[in-house]
């Protein structure tokens, strides 16, 4: 892309802390060229996605936080299905001027959540929120455990989280991925940290091979519709990069697998 980048929407508050709003543009441009026209920026498929949404029961929720909230589906459907207070917090202004769009044409204004541009980490920790989510960004708190911990802080009691992962694929023999590519958690591994955590599991949804697929078609068709938008050598990289998704996918998928838990806080 050339020029100067979009203006931030107005409904989207900038964290004190970001000191680079131009970087960021820079920063998430890939991400905006390979999902630009998603909704749900995952390997879940829209029966998979509004399982998800009516696990977490949204009618009645009063404070949910939606950790890289992305386009900003997970929280409008929440809000749409009697959810109020939320927030979405995201380092990409892409995303959250696309959550914001999409908030204004489907709810009433009243209605919209909170959107903020911030580093996630940074966010103030206690359990002050009646569901906390977090699907695909663990990479915020350096992996699995790291995530899982700070969902626990963010989330009151008797409140729900979901944490949506990587994990060892169904069929894989640990000791061999171990030996040949390191370490990847099992489901067990991740459910015995929710529980370390005072998280009870009660309900896993396991996309399969077929969301796998049509998320990297989804991403294919994107990028391909950027570079005739926005012809040049970044188009071209962002091409290169989504065929390096593809790639990662074909060597990894005998091994590793994604899925999503929903948890209840147990701590009084």
């Amino acid at each position: 892309m050339t020029g100067l980048w979009p203006a931030l929407r107005p409904q989207v508050e900038i964290d004190p802390s970001i000191g680079d709003l131009e970087g960021l543009w820079d920063r998430f441009e890939v991400f905006e060229a390979l999902h630009h026209s998603q909704r749900i920026c995952n390997p879940m498929d829209e029966r998979e996605f509004a399982e998800l949404v009516a696990l977490l029961d949204p009618a009645g929720r009063e404070r949910w936080l939606d950790i890289a909230c992305g386009s900003g589906e997970l929280l409008i459907r929440a809000v749409e299905q009697g959810a109020n207070g939320a927030v979405g917090l995201d380092l990409s202004p892409w995303m959250l001027n696309s959550a914001a769009t999409e908030a204004e044409r489907r709810l009433d204004r009243a209605q919209w959540p909170r959107w903020v541009l911030t580093e996630a980490a940074a966010w103030p920790v206690g359990p002050t929120s009646d569901c906390v989510t977090c699907l695909g960004a663990d990479w915020i708190w350096h992996g699995m455990r790291g995530t899982i911990a700070n969902l626990a802080a963010r989330v009151a009691s008797g409140g729900v989280v979901a944490y949506g992962g990587p994990r060892l694929n169904f069929g894989a023999d640990p000791d061999h991925v171990s030996r040949a590519f390191g370490q990847l958690e099992t489901v067990a591994d991740v459910e015995t940290e929710l529980a370390a955590n005072g998280l009870r599991v009660t309900a896993r949804i396991d996309p399969g091979e077929a969301g796998w697929l049509s998320y990297l078609e989804r991403g294919r068709r994107d990028a391909e519709a950027w570079a005739r938008r926005y012809p040049g050598a970044r188009a071209e990289r962002w091409l290169g990069e989504h065929q390096d998704w593809v790639d990662h996918f074909e060597r990894d998928r005998e091994v590793v697998g994604w899925s999503v838990w929903v948890a209840e806080s147990t701590i009084a």
